[in-house]
Protein backbone atom coordinates (compact mmCIF):
# COMPACT_ATOMS: atom_id res chain seq x y z
CA UNK A 1 0.00 0.00 0.00
CA UNK A 2 1.39 3.50 -0.93
CA UNK A 3 3.46 4.88 2.67
CA UNK A 4 1.04 8.17 1.78
CA UNK A 5 -2.33 5.80 2.19
CA UNK A 6 -1.60 4.32 5.69
CA UNK A 7 -0.72 7.71 7.63
CA UNK A 8 -4.27 8.85 5.82
CA UNK A 9 -6.41 6.27 7.34
CA UNK A 10 -4.63 6.10 10.48
CA UNK A 11 -5.72 10.16 11.13
CA UNK A 12 -9.51 9.33 10.02
CA UNK A 13 -9.62 5.59 12.42
CA UNK A 14 -8.03 8.07 14.99
CA UNK A 15 -10.87 11.14 14.43
CA UNK A 16 -13.75 8.36 14.01
CA UNK A 17 -12.61 5.88 17.25
CA UNK A 18 -14.96 7.82 19.34
CA UNK A 19 -18.03 6.30 17.55
CA UNK A 20 -17.40 2.43 18.73
CA UNK A 21 -17.60 3.86 22.19
CA UNK A 22 -21.14 5.74 21.82
CA UNK A 23 -23.98 2.89 22.13
CA UNK A 24 -26.26 4.54 19.45
CA UNK A 25 -28.58 2.09 19.87
CA UNK A 26 -28.69 2.75 23.51
CA UNK A 27 -28.78 6.35 23.73
CA UNK A 28 -31.89 6.16 20.59
CA UNK A 29 -33.60 4.18 22.79
CA UNK A 30 -33.60 6.01 26.11
CA UNK A 31 -34.32 9.64 24.52
CA UNK A 32 -37.05 11.29 25.37
CA UNK A 33 -37.43 14.13 22.96
CA UNK A 34 -40.60 14.84 20.98
CA UNK A 35 -37.74 14.24 17.44
CA UNK A 36 -36.29 10.57 18.78
CA UNK A 37 -40.09 9.33 19.88
CA UNK A 38 -41.36 10.46 16.62
CA UNK A 39 -38.67 8.90 14.61
CA UNK A 40 -39.40 5.96 16.49
CA UNK A 41 -42.67 5.45 15.67
CA UNK A 42 -41.68 5.68 12.10
CA UNK A 43 -40.16 2.19 12.28
CA UNK A 44 -42.00 0.44 15.27
CA UNK A 45 -40.66 -3.08 14.04
CA UNK A 46 -37.24 -1.24 14.36
CA UNK A 47 -37.09 1.38 16.78
CA UNK A 48 -33.60 2.06 16.54
CA UNK A 49 -33.61 2.05 13.07
CA UNK A 50 -31.87 5.29 12.91
CA UNK A 51 -29.25 4.56 15.71
CA UNK A 52 -28.39 1.73 13.25
CA UNK A 53 -28.20 4.06 9.80
CA UNK A 54 -25.76 6.23 11.86
CA UNK A 55 -23.17 4.01 13.38
CA UNK A 56 -23.33 1.23 10.17
CA UNK A 57 -23.89 4.17 7.51
CA UNK A 58 -23.13 7.33 7.71
CA UNK A 59 -20.20 7.18 10.27
CA UNK A 60 -18.54 5.19 7.46
CA UNK A 61 -19.36 7.47 4.37
CA UNK A 62 -17.92 10.25 6.95
CA UNK A 63 -14.73 8.38 7.66
CA UNK A 64 -14.24 7.29 3.63
CA UNK A 65 -14.86 10.86 2.72
CA UNK A 66 -11.95 12.28 5.26
CA UNK A 67 -9.71 9.57 4.04
CA UNK A 68 -10.50 10.19 0.23
CA UNK A 69 -10.36 14.08 0.85
CA UNK A 70 -7.00 13.42 1.50
CA UNK A 71 -5.65 11.11 -1.37
CA UNK A 72 -4.47 11.72 -5.15
CA UNK A 73 -6.52 10.20 -7.78
CA UNK A 74 -4.27 7.56 -8.63
CA UNK A 75 -4.10 6.77 -4.58
CA UNK A 76 -8.05 6.68 -4.60
CA UNK A 77 -7.90 4.16 -7.49
CA UNK A 78 -5.08 2.15 -5.52
CA UNK A 79 -7.29 2.21 -2.06
CA UNK A 80 -10.81 1.32 -4.21
CA UNK A 81 -8.73 -1.61 -5.84
CA UNK A 82 -7.76 -2.96 -2.72
CA UNK A 83 -11.42 -2.62 -0.83
CA UNK A 84 -12.43 -4.56 -3.80
CA UNK A 85 -10.47 -7.44 -3.52
CA UNK A 86 -11.44 -7.95 -0.07
CA UNK A 87 -14.69 -7.06 -0.74
CA UNK A 88 -14.89 -9.47 -3.64
CA UNK A 89 -13.38 -12.18 -1.49
CA UNK A 90 -15.74 -11.71 1.11
CA UNK A 91 -18.83 -11.42 -0.68
CA UNK A 92 -18.09 -13.40 -3.95
CA UNK A 93 -19.65 -10.85 -5.66
CA UNK A 94 -18.25 -7.87 -8.21
CA UNK A 95 -19.30 -4.80 -7.56
CA UNK A 96 -18.62 -1.63 -9.75
CA UNK A 97 -17.43 1.00 -8.03
CA UNK A 98 -19.41 3.52 -6.34
CA UNK A 99 -18.15 6.56 -4.05
CA UNK A 100 -20.63 9.03 -4.99
CA UNK A 101 -21.80 8.96 -1.81
CA UNK A 102 -18.18 9.48 -0.10
CA UNK A 103 -16.20 11.42 -2.99
CA UNK A 104 -15.12 14.76 -1.65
Amino acid sequence: MDQQIKPALARSRSKFSHASELNFEEICLQSSTAWDEYSRSLTPELPASLAYLVSTDLLAIAELSDVLKELTNDQREHLHARFRVAATALTGVEMERDWSGAEP
